[in-house]
C-alpha cells in the first residue's frame, strides 16, 4: 500500500468527511506507517491539508535519522537530541483514533473534484 491509499481511506472516514478534522493536528502512527519510506510519510503529512488538518506528523524513528544522515548530511549525534523528545506525551488523549487495517486496504484512485470520493482498483477500469 502507498501513502495515498491510506489517505484516501482516511478521507472516506465519516469524521473527516463531515469536516470535523478541520484545523486539527493529525498524527499518523502504527506498524504500517513505520513500514513506509520517508517519502511516503512526507506524502501523508503533506496530504493532511486534504483532510482539512492544520498539520500532520509522523513520529521520528530510526528511518528518519538515517534519512537525515544520508540525504541531508547531518551527523547522527546532532540529529538524535533534536528528535528524542518528538514523541506523544505519556497518556496523551486523542479526540479520535481512526484505525485502518492495512491488510484489508485495497489500492484506490481519487475521482475528480473530491479526493474523498474514490473507487477501489477492484471496481474501476480505465478505458
Amino acid at each position: 500500500m502507498t501513502a495515498k491509499d491510506f489517505m484516501l481511506q482516511i478521507l472516506r472516514h465519516p469524521y473527516v468527511k463531515s469536516g470535523q478534522a478541520i484545523g486539527k493536528i493529525v498524527e499518523y502512527a502504527g506498524p504500517a506507517v513505520e513500514d513506509l519510506s520517508i517519502d511516503e510519510r512526507a506524502t501523508m503529512t503533506n496530504m493532511a491539508a486534504e483532510v482539512g488538518a492544520f498539520t500532520g506528523l509522523v513520529r521520528p524513528d530510526e528511518k528518519a535519522i538515517e534519512f537525515l544522515v544520508r540525504e541531508r548530511g547531518s551527523r547522527p549525534e546532532d540529529v538524535l537530541p533534536l528528535l528524542r523528545d518528538l514523541q506523544p506525551d505519556p497518556g496523551a488523549e486523542y479526540e479520535i483514533v481512526i484505525d485502518i487495517d492495512a491488510d484489508e486496504l485495497v489500492p484506490m484512485v481519487a475521482l475528480p473534484g473530491d479526493p474523498g470520493t474514490e473507487c477501489s482498483s477492484r471496481s474501476w477500469v480505465a478505458r
